[in-house]
This record gives C-alpha cells, sequence and structure tokens, in this order.
C-alpha cells in the first residue's frame, strides 16, 4: 500500500476502527494503517524539528536514550523511532562488544523498516512457560528466522514466544515502532 497519511489522520483511524491493541489481532488488522503510516517520510523530520523549538521540554519523557525518538504517547499505546547505527571500529575492537543481546517482549509490538537496508534479525519461538527469566538462563530455542527489517517491511513480534537478536548494519537504518500500553509499560 503506497497511501501516506500523518500522524493526526493515523489517530483518528485509530480511534474510529476501536482498536485497543490488547490482542493480536487487533495489531495484525491495524498494520496497513501503521504502514501507511511508515510511508510518510517527513513524520520523524517534523516531529523531531517540532520540538526542537523547545530544548527544554525536547523528549524530555524519553526514557529510551539518544537513538530513540518518542513520536506519540497515546492513552492505548505510543509510537517511536529507533536509530541503528553500523558497528564503529572502536566497538569492533573491545572485547566482548555485543550490538544486542537475545530478547523477547511483553507486550505484542509491530516494528516497521523506516529508513536505510534495515538491521538483521535472527528470531527463534521459545515456551514461555518452561522459563524463568533470569539473565543468562539457558531456554530451548526453534529457529532460527533471519531476516532484514528493510524499508517499508512490517514485522510483528510475539510476546512471550519470540525470542530474538539484532546483528550489526554496515549502514545507517530507522525502525518505527507501535507499542501497547500495558501497566508494566507506561510512558507520559
Amino acid at each position: 500500500d503506497d497511501k501516506i497519511i500523518g500522524l493526526a489522520e493515523y489517530i483518528d483511524i485509530i480511534e474510529s476502527c476501536k482498536y485497543d491493541f490488547k490482542s493480536q489481532d487487533d495489531i495484525i488488522d491495524s498494520a496497513r494503517f501503521f504502514n501507511q503510516l511508515n510511508n510518510n517520510k517527513k513524520l520523524l523530520t517534523e516531529k523531531i524539528t517540532g520540538e526542537l523549538v523547545d530544548l527544554e521540554s525536547f523528549q524530555k519523557s524519553n526514557l529510551y536514550g539518544p537513538r530513540v525518538f518518542i513520536l506519540l504517547s497515546h492513552p492505548k499505546f505510543y509510537l517511536r523511532a529507533g536509530v541503528w547505527e553500523p558497528v564503529s571500529a572502536l566497538e569492533r575492537s573491545i572485547k566482548g562488544y555485543n550490538y544486542d543481546i537475545f530478547h523477547d517482549h511483553h507486550p505484542d509490538r509491530l516494528t516497521a523498516g523506516y529508513f536505510g537496508p534495515g538491521y538483521e534479525t535472527r528470531t527463534y519461538t521459545y515456551n514461555y512457560d518452561k522459563s524463568t527469566g533470569y539473565l543468562g538462563e539457558k531456554v530451548e530455542l526453534k529457529g532460527p528466522d533471519t531476516y532484514f527489517l528493510r524499508e517499508g517491511q512490517i514485522r510483528l513480534y510475539r510476546a512471550k514466544k519470540d525470542i530474538h537478536i539484532r546483528l550489526a548494519r554496515e549502514s545507517l537504518s530507522m525502525s518505527v515502532k507501535l507499542i501497547p500500553k500495558t501497566e508494566s509499560i507506561r510512558i507520559p
């Protein structure tokens, strides 16, 4: 779908369709509108430059750090953009340096490649009920499914089912992510 929509139109659609994003079906059904928003290549620049007018409040509720931007905090979900830089020569020289670690997510989340060739991801499935969740735990994995989140592609990460690791790329890439709000995930 090549249609392009803005943030206000996206919010209107999500609210008029009464998506609550508590169900995976709602997330999947809304993906076409998320794709139309992701097609908007002015989205990030307009959001960031609009906020730069007031440096005191620029990304004030952003707890993620300099490579992530909160695009929207809606009562039911939020949108964020992530910048995926190539690994530098210095980082490569650090013994034991890891670009990313295996992890899962709660809740489900929808991710789209926004800019660049995308990052490579290796995804496995696992049995959540047979794991404790401590760092370094050995977990039986099925897979892998390896893919690049290229510009325009969308991927659903299923909560408590998918576990993945992002692998470093040689070129800058950006992604946009829809994350439903839950009791454990609240950003102002």
